[in-house]
């Protein structure tokens, strides 16, 4: 089984949204890239070293944007049980870094 985790924005523009998926079984993320509103290709998301990257069910999407500026959309995540946060740095299917946030705050609704 796959869930649909959030449409993630990847162009310089943000005229375009991809979608990211999420293997309940496995972990493994994958991404569909589309073209408007059409489907491209779909492909894993992967690392730097080309290794397929998952994500455990305790890791949730908890919002998308631009954190590092480079007109990508990037992900950040929010573990259920810890509350720790990391970011997913992304470069289409390819996270470029992912960095632990230090959870010295809350997000507005919490």
């Amino acid at each position: 089984m796959v869930e649909i985790l959030v449409s993630l924005f990847h162009s310089k523009l943000w005229r375009t949204r991809d979608i990211l998926w999420r293997d309940t079984t496995t972990g493994k993320v994958a991404l569909w890239l589309m073209e408007s509103k059409t489907f491209k290709t779909a492909e894993f998301a992967k690392d730097t070293n080309a290794n397929l990257i998952a994500a455990d069910q305790n890791w949730q999407v908890h919002g998308i944007a631009d954190f590092d500026g480079d007109g990508k959309g990037d992900v950040l995540w929010r573990h259920k049980a810890s509350q720790s946060f990391a970011i997913w740095y992304m470069d289409g299917t390819a996270m470029r870094k992912c960095q632990d946030i230090q959870r010295h705050w809350g997000c507005l609704g919490d």
